[in-house]
């Protein structure tokens, strides 16, 4: 017990001060300070600061602690805690007036501005449709996202935490970001952009993007097909193998040629079986992923580099460790000279042992999300690719920053990745999905001119997700934005 939390008023008798947590407007009683924040702001439209934790002198009155101040012979007296400084009250009129003189900051509008994180209030986001719609089926998709925005808005300021399984929409939704994914976009969207509107609409913004017919020439895809076979009967790799797909090459094709480049290293590093014991990050990555992936989306005399910027890092990958000073595991850079400049995507990696802790696995979305976002603001970007690896299976992810304050985040491609020879055959087989992701790499996020033309919207910051956001995992949420068969 510390010595501010008791005082001797009288010799012999010892008193301690227990604070009674209610709104200082009505007897509604609250749990933390940001909780009696949000009631003030919606229910008596003021905004007022917060006391973050920490910074309390006082106990709180609660049954716990009465009964054991009272076992130890303690006399309590109660008081009534500002929410916004360390000042204690014996009269709830005297708290009240305190709170009106020295803590709020401005009446509080009936709608429009988020009010539960009061990071988020002081930054006074206003909710708001931008100009030029996004309309599709005569649908104006932009005034239904802003209307989930808004959705999400009264949500917090139940107040009610989001989870990274469940809520992934939620929370980049707050930023602007509106994900797409095939068959896998929560059930609350669906309320202001119907479920069928977001699969068409996925197709639609691939055809607009001129990446939805993409294909792989399929003499090409058998002819590597039997290379394979060949090599997985008779149990081995040699040149001659590699040669024989280096030879399917053709000049006049770049994209081509790095699919083929991509069956080539995983012919040279796949184990004929898959390996028993259990696949961490940093071989998944070494021996599995950057073969598959790399050939795709570098090339040096583009001065175009794929790095791996933050791998297997226990501290890094800790799940309260933040979302945007942390580095990505992978990051695809333009080159200047001997200088790393515009980031054009960005990469997550998790092993497979972690395929079903949802809550790491929405993290990272989010994590990719937010910097595609972030990337696209700070470079006037028009495009950013960006991929998330769980396990054995690859998502591919298009960020659009050309929609003039809405940022829809598209799903292009989710692949398997082999981890033996055996397998390899089944990933030739995906060489359309592999054909889309380069082209759509190289033709929409390194060859674009700046966009100078769209509206930049406010990126959620850490501090802001981490007040919104629960930090216990739990594997029974619904986790509506992931693979499943990771």
């Amino acid at each position: 017990m510390s010595s501010s939390d008791t005082k001797n008023s009288n010799e012999g008798e010892k008193t301690v001060i227990l604070l009674k947590k209610t709104c200082p407007y009505c007897d509604k009683s609250y749990q933390s300070n940001q909780k009696a924040v949000n009631h003030i702001a919606t229910t008596h439209k003021k905004k007022v600061e917060r006391l973050f934790s920490g910074n309390r002198n006082f106990g709180v009155y609660n049954q716990t602690n009465v009964q054991k101040y009272e076992r130890l012979g303690y006399t309590i007296v109660v008081q009534f805690g500002c929410v916004s400084c360390k000042e204690a009250f014996v009269m709830k009129k005297e708290l009240e007036k305190h709170c009106d003189l020295k803590h709020v900051v401005t009446s509080q509008p009936e709608i429009g501005i988020i009010t539960a994180p009061d990071d988020i209030t002081k930054l006074g986001w206003i909710f708001c449709c931008p100009d030029n719609d996004l309309v599709f089926q005569n649908n104006d998709i932009t005034k239904g996202f802003y209307d989930f925005r808004n959705y999400v808005k009264t949500v917090i300021d139940e107040p009610r935490l989001l989870t990274y399984e469940s809520h992934v929409q939620h929370v980049l939704a707050l930023s602007s970001i509106l994900l797409l994914k095939p068959a896998r976009t929560n059930s609350d969207l669906h309320k202001f952009i119907g479920r069928e509107i977001c699969e068409d609409l996925i197709e639609y913004l691939l055809g607009e993007y001129g990446i939805q017919s993409c294909e792989f020439d399929q003499y090409t895809r058998l002819a590597a097909e039997q290379i394979v076979k060949t090599c997985i009967k008779k149990k081995t790799t040699d040149f001659q193998d590699s040669q024989k797909l280096m030879a399917l090459m053709v000049a006049s094709d770049d994209v081509h040629n790095r699919v083929l480049f991509c069956f080539r290293n995983l012919l040279e590093q796949l184990p004929l079986e898959p390996i028993s014991q259990k696949v961490d990050e940093s071989e998944l990555i070494t021996r599995y992923v950057t073969a598959a992936i790399n050939p795709l989306l570098e090339n040096l005399m583009k001065h175009v580099m794929f790095r791996w910027t933050s791998v297997d890092n226990d501290e890094c990958k800790s799940s309260e460790m933040s979302l945007l000073l942390a580095r990505p595991d992978s990051m695809v850079s333009m080159i200047i000279g001997t200088e790393i400049g515009q980031t054009v995507g960005f990469g997550e990696v998790k092993p497979a042992l972690q395929a079903l802790n949802h809550k790491l696995v929405g993290k990272d979305l989010v994590r990719l999300a937010l910097l595609a976002k972030n990337a696209i603001d700070t470079y006037r970007s028009k495009f950013v690719l960006s991929f998330l690896v769980v396990g054995h299976h690859a998502t591919f992810y298009l960020t659009d920053g050309t929609r003039n304050g809405l940022y829809p985040m598209v799903e292009i491609a989710h692949i398997q990745l082999p981890m033996s020879l055996k397998e390899l055959p089944l990933f030739i087989a995906q060489a359309d999905q592999l054909t889309l992701i380069s082209s759509a790499f190289w033709s929409l996020c390194v060859d674009q001119k700046t966009n100078q033309q769209s509206s930049l919207m406010p990126t959620l910051s850490d501090n802001e997700i981490a007040l919104i956001m629960d930090t216990h995992a739990n594997r029974k949420r619904k986790a509506s934005s992931s693979h499943y068969t990771h």
